[in-house]
């Protein structure tokens, strides 16, 4: 069985990008999936990249098929994709170090959520919009994947005046959604 010499120079393309994106998937840190159409246009640009690299650095010019598939050429193609998969790493890894919470999508209510939750016990005044302030101990704050919420415990309206505050109790807890908060303020000690 003949397999064309067209066949295997398609192969020897496409496989580079594959071995890199697989390679690049693995140590790279991607939180993002991607689908397969993704995957694959991914790859075929990988693929080029690591082809042209070939070219400019090793051969120059292409004449005919059967150069590519040199014992030599081969060896050459698979050292230029994991260094070039390997680049590729690295360049994220900086990238992540450098924006970590914005490559892993975490927004700032959540950063500053976490911090706030993290301090016993986590005492927050809400300014509404309408410009009124309440006080109390923050009970439950909505996750990143929820419409933004939060509880307040033992809640207080605070009235701040010249000659002081006054602070008016609520009741047991009162909940907020994010379209009525005009800003949060972390009081904790």
């Amino acid at each position: 069985m003949n397999i064309p010499l067209e066949s295997i120079a398609i192969l020897a393309y496409v496989i580079p990008g594959f071995i890199a994106f697989y390679f690049i998937r693995k140590y790279a840190p991607i939180p993002k999936q991607y689908s397969d159409t993704e995957c694959i246009l991914r790859s075929l640009m990988l693929g080029f990249g690591i082809w042209a690299l070939f070219i400019i650095l090793i051969v120059g010019k292409i004449d005919e098929l059967s150069v590519v598939l040199q014992p030599i050429n081969i060896i050459w193609i698979i050292i230029l994709t994991f260094v070039f998969a390997g680049i590729i790493v690295i360049i994220y890894k900086i990238h992540y170090k450098r924006n970590k919470l914005n490559l892993l999508n975490i927004s700032t209510w959540d950063i500053f959520m976490q911090n706030l939750l993290s301090k016993k016990p986590p005492i927050a005044i809400v300014k509404t919009k309408t410009g009124e302030n309440y006080g109390g101990i923050l009970s439950f704050v909505s996750s990143n994947d929820e419409e933004k919420s939060l509880i307040l415990d033992k809640p207080r309206r605070i009235i701040f005046k010249k000659k002081g505050v006054k602070e008016i109790p609520l009741g047991n807890s009162i909940i907020f959604a994010t379209d009525e908060i005009s800003t949060i303020t972390d009081v904790s000690k």
